[in-house]
């Protein structure tokens, strides 16, 4: 009984880990379309055309290409979410 009790934490541990990972990820690739594609005080944006390239290139190796693939499946949204979010410096 208590092998089975530990090997059930232990699994959901796997699960708890497996979704942090996950939720790492996707974040990754939120964090970096809005750094590069936003205007900051210390640099420009960059265009959509090279944040675009950016991610093809880097995709499978920093970025998970589910996500990347993802991003490019719906990037009308994306581009919406950051519009309505974005910082306005003066």
């Amino acid at each position: 009984m208590e092998s089975c009790l530990t090997d059930r934490a232990s699994q959901r541990m796997d699960n708890a880990i497996a979704d942090a990972y996950f939720f790492n990820r996707i974040t990754a690739v939120a964090d970096v379309f809005d750094a590069l594609g936003s205007d900051r005080c210390y640099k420009k944006a960059w265009s959509m055309e090279r944040i675009l390239d950016f991610f093809k290139q880097q995709s499978g190796s920093h970025f998970d290409p589910s996500l990347v693939q993802l991003l490019f499946d719906n990037l009308e949204q994306f581009l919406a979410i950051q519009d309505e979010y974005r910082d306005h410096f003066e």
